[in-house]
């Protein structure tokens, strides 16, 4: 799924509002997104994401890692990709900067805020991935 029909997806939905029934998947991944949501959406986004799991279903989530020491690269790399080989984000006025970067203690209290279970929760050089579940 992406909002890029261009990319030619099985489906063209948004996380805000997945085209799914409740409780339709077992695990359900959302690797590099959730910074590309405003603060005030990525809430929605997790919460929406607990509604398309069943009942002891896992979510994986991935996000960059946010530290200050990497910050100022992830965000000069974004400025040069956004004005060369991503333009078409702009013109369709679709957000692909990293508008909501976050940290894992605060990733982790919006997973536990939509009543998660951490399962695992570890930094991979660049990248913080959490497993969490339902119950």
């Amino acid at each position: 799924m992406d909002v890029d029909p261009i990319k030619k997806p099985d489906r063209v939905a948004s996380i805000l509002d997945l085209p799914f029934p409740d409780m339709s998947f077992d695990s359900v991944t959302a690797l590099e997104v959730i910074e590309h949501l405003h603060r005030n959406e990525q809430r929605q986004a997790v919460n929406e994401l607990k509604r398309v799991l069943k009942r002891g279903g896992r979510l994986v989530v991935s996000i960059p890692n946010s530290s200050s020491f990497m910050l100022v690269p992830q965000r000069l790399v974004w400025w040069f990709r956004e004005r060369t080989t991503q333009r078409r984000y702009y013109r369709n006025r679709w957000t692909h900067t990293h508008i909501g970067l976050m940290s894992p203690k605060e990733l982790l209290f919006e997973l536990k805020g939509a009543g998660f279970t951490i399962i695992v929760a570890k930094r991979v050089m660049l990248y913080d991935y959490i497993v969490a579940a339902t119950y």
